[in-house]
Formats: structure tokens, sequence, C-alpha cells
């Protein structure tokens, strides 16, 4: 009997070392696939958020912080949130907001951002809902990507092609 019981202590002991050691492995995967994935957004100039519509809060990954000019918080207000928003942009971020919300659809926009020393910013928006069962919506998860370059090469490109066009008639 006492052979059985150190056997099973045995096997026990084994099976918990076992389970620690996947669970380490586990957190390790975790932990390299976050790195990456924030790796991959400072590249990329993408940031993500979660707002959670019952809390009134909004959380950012580390590269909204970076497209915003702000210093990293781990939770804002939605008015914090909204800060970087160029005023003249919020009425159609915030329908924005709400034709989401309303039509359960994922929705996107761009619009400008001011950084806190006064620079402009383009930002392309994709923002989803998330309902609970009662069908109430929860969450917006969205998405910022940070398009300055992209929206300044496009201004130059119609400027030439303007001049151009300008230099075509006065011949």
């Amino acid at each position: 009997t006492q052979f059985l019981a150190e056997e099973a202590l045995r096997r026990a002991n084994a099976a918990d070392e076992a389970a620690r050691a996947e669970a380490e492995r586990s957190r390790q995967v975790a932990e390299e696939t976050n790195f990456q994935l924030l790796e991959a957004q400072r590249i990329g100039k993408i940031g993500h958020w979660i707002s959670n519509e019952v809390t009134k809060t909004v959380t950012w990954s580390p590269q909204m912080f970076e497209i915003a000019g702000l210093d990293p918080a781990p939770v804002l207000s939605v008015s914090q949130a909204r800060t970087p928003i160029h005023p003249e942009d919020l009425p159609e971020f915030i329908a924005a907001l709400k034709r989401c919300v309303a039509s359960r659809q994922p929705v996107t926009l761009e619009h400008r951002w001011i950084r806190p020393g006064g620079a402009l910013r383009y930002v392309h928006i994709d923002m989803t809902p998330q309902f609970d069962d009662a069908g109430v919506c929860i969450h917006l998860l969205g998405t910022a990507q940070d398009i300055t370059e992209r929206k300044t090469a496009d201004e130059a490109l119609k400027a030439a092609q303007q001049q151009l066009v300008d230099a075509i008639e006065s011949i």
C-alpha cells in the first residue's frame, strides 16, 4: 500500500511539473506573440484601441500614444481619448461611432489629429462594435493608422498635376 501511495504521489508530482512547464511555454509564446504584434504596429504606424461603452473609458496600445504624441496611460476617459481629434473633425468622428453602433457593422473614416506641439497628423480609423447577449453595445474595437505621409504625397501629386495642367493651358 505504501508503494502504491508513493507511486501515485510521484505521478502526481510529475503531472504537476509537466503542467507547470506547459504553462510556462504557453506564457512565453503569448509574450513573444504580443511583442511581435506591438512591433508590427510600430512599423506600420498602426495602433489599436478598445472603448468600454459601460465605463466610458478607452484603452490604447502604445502606438496610439505615439501617433497622438501623448504620454502613455493605462486607461483614458472618452473625452481624453478624443483630445487629439481636430475640432472640425470631431462631429464626423462622433457620427461614425453612432453609425457603427446603430448599423452593427464596421465603419471606416479618415480625419485629422493635432499633436500637443501643433503638428497635424492624418489618421485612418477602422472600428467594429461588440454587443452583449441583450444586444447592448459594450465595446468598440478599433485601429488607427497614421497616414500623414500618404496624404502629403497625394497632395504633392495633385499640386504637380495642377501645375502641369496650368502650363499646358498657358501654352
